[in-house]
Parts: structure tokens; C-alpha cells; sequence
């Protein structure tokens, strides 16, 4: 029953995470081209995806812990084992192998073409000592990093 639904979400992870990457190719192409309408709806259109990506990284580790919390119960139950083998295969299912700094970095790419910067050089934040720490929590991670992807340039390969 567990095989059959982790095919299920991994399955209908899959569907959104294309779904999300037709769109990042529209958006950007249609930036670029500065084509799409006007910059709101260009950027209305970048809000809206990423908050599909913040839902989708939302969905898919909700279902990683719902299937842990499953398996250690059963086995609890059962007094058997079967977690360890299971979440192996969690783990290696395409729901949790969405590659979602390919969708970060296809964000900025896009908002970088849209115009949102200001300003025209590499933007740094430093404080005196030449480091600047955030705190965020856990659960806002990905939030986090959709913002900063529409608001700084990220060097390739910098993730």
C-alpha cells in the first residue's frame, strides 16, 4: 500500500514540478523578449511561481515526514524494521529529487530580466565584520530563497 502511494505523490510531484518549469520557460523567454504584457503582470507571474515552488517544497516534505511518522509507528507495532528500508526508497523517489535550485536559479534569471533590482551592480549586505547572518526558521527556507532570487544576482554554480 506504501509503494503505491509514494508512486502516487511522486507522481503528481513530478506533473508540478514540469508544470512549474513550462512556466519558468515561458516567464523567461517572455522577459527577455520583454514580451508578456506589462512589468506588473510579468512580475505578478514570478510571485505565482514562486509560491508554487514554496508549496511544492511544502508538499514534498510533508509527505517525507508523513511516510517516517507511518513507518515508526508501524514498526513500533509490529516490532519489526521496515522504516530504514522504506524511507531508502523514499528518499530515492522522484519526490524528493525535484531540483529546486534549478528552480531558483530560473527565478532569478527571470526577475533579473524583468528589471525588480534597483540597483545595477552585484548587490552584498556586510555588516563590520564583513559577515551578515539571518536567522530564518526551517519552515520559511524555501520562502527565503525564492526572495532572494528575486531580489539579488546569484552567480551560477553558487548554490
Amino acid at each position: 500500500i506504501l509503494g503505491h502511494e509514494l508512486e502516487r505523490v511522486s507522481k503528481f510531484a513530478d506533473i508540478e514540478a514540469t508544470a512549474i518549469r513550462t512556466q519558468l520557460d515561458k516567464l523567461e523567454a517572455d522577459a527577455t523578449r520583454g514580451q508578456g504584457g506589462d512589468q506588473e503582470a510579468l512580475l505578478k507571474s514570478l510571485d505565482m511561481i514562486g509560491d508554487q515552488i514554496v508549496d511544492l517544497k511544502g508538499f514534498a516534505l510533508l509527505n517525507f515526514t508523513g511516510f517516517r511518522k507511518i513507518l515508526k509507528k508501524y514498526d513500533k507495532w509490529s516490532k519489526s524494521s521496515v522504516l530504514p528500508w522504506f524511507m531508502a526508497m523514499v528518499v530515492k523517489a522522484p519526490l524528493m529529487s525535484i531540483d529546486f535550485d534549478a528552480f531558483i536559479q530560473s527565478l532569478n534569471r527571470c526577475a533579473m530580466a524583468i528589471g525588480i533590482r534597483k540597483s545595477s551592480g552585484p548587490s552584498t549586505a556586510t555588516t563590520m565584520n564583513g559577515n551578515l547572518t539571518f536567522l530564518v526558521d526551517p519552515q520559511d527556507a524555501m520562502r527565503a530563497r525564492i526572495a532572494l532570487a528575486k531580489n539579488l544576482i546569484i552567480a551560477p554554480g553558487s548554490q
